[in-house]
């Protein structure tokens, strides 16, 4: 059950999307919330001056400018005030303010909570046109923790698409989806794309008899080819409001880092998207 659940703050868009959207399910699933805004020790930080080949003390944060400070001080309160103020009445709410390198410091925090939430862009996207940011897929890389990955405004989470292969991960992402489904009453769709058809069904077939314990409204589709290309043909034709899938598949190569197919999902999918590990 999703009983606690932490959302990246940063004042942008897509974090304030996060946030909504996490105060939504904390309220239909009675979990706690966490904000947590990390305060980059990178900007902190002075580059350090070069004498010849060797670089000089770099000048700590006890060092800089006071209004430097206080700045980014008054930011993450406006950050912390503006998030409890969109908590509804009888959620619980915390917020904490951390210091270090954002994407490291979020996966950890995480570690001690059933989901995280976070924009897919975030404050400085406006300095690049990459559909994902870098602390977003970074945190999706390094996270243990379940992570929802939001595209601006999101829906209710009503109409839930599963990508199944039969991984352990995929399994586990059929298992979250399920729960949600059913707390929020709502519906799945299960896509399962292998090389023929015959090897597509017979996978799919754990994911029918897991679901059939639940009473839930599931559709169940197959398909031959290229994963990415069916996945994004199947979310274009069948509008979700929400693509489950796990971070890694079957293949060893793909364990060792993101899953080929699931960071192309990320980058190409105009939807939120949660990887579960």
């Amino acid at each position: 059950m999703i009983k606690s659940i932490l959302v990246a703050a940063d004042g942008s868009g897509h974090a304030r999307a996060a946030r909504e959207l996490a105060l939504s399910l904390a309220s239909a699933f009675e979990a706690r919330v966490t904000g947590v805004h990390v305060v980059d020790v990178r900007l902190l930080e002075q580059p350090p001056f070069v004498v010849g080949a060797y670089p000089v003390e770099t000048i700590a944060p006890s060092q800089l400018p006071i209004e430097m400070l206080e700045g980014f001080r008054a930011h993450a309160d406006k950050i912390m005030s503006d998030f409890r103020d969109a908590a509804s009445a009888g959620t619980e709410v915390e917020f904490r303010i951390e210091e270090g390198v954002p994407a490291e410091t979020i996966a950890d925090v995480a570690e001690s909570y059933d989901l995280l939430i976070l924009g897919k862009r975030g404050a400085h996207a406006q300095y690049s046109d990459d559909l994902v940011g870098s602390t977003a897929d970074q945190v999706v890389r390094k996270s243990g923790t379940p992570v929802l990955l939001v595209d601006g405004e999101t829906p209710p989470l009503r109409r839930v698409m599963v990508f199944y292969d039969g991984s352990g991960p995929a399994n586990n992402a059929l298992k979250l989806a399920a729960e949600m489904a059913s707390t929020l009453g709502g519906g799945l769709r299960i896509l399962t794309v292998a090389g023929d058809l015959d090897e597509a069904a017979k996978t799919q077939q754990d994911a029918r008899e897991y679901l059939s314990a639940y009473e839930i409204e599931a559709e169940f589709r197959v398909a031959e080819g290229e994963f990415v290309f069916e996945a994004l043909e199947d979310l274009e034709t069948e509008p979700s409001d929400l693509a489950v899938l796990g971070k890694h598949g079957h293949s060893f190569l793909h364990d060792l880092i993101l899953g080929g197919t699931t960071e192309q999902l990320m980058r190409q999918a105009r939807i939120a998207l949660l990887l579960v590990p």
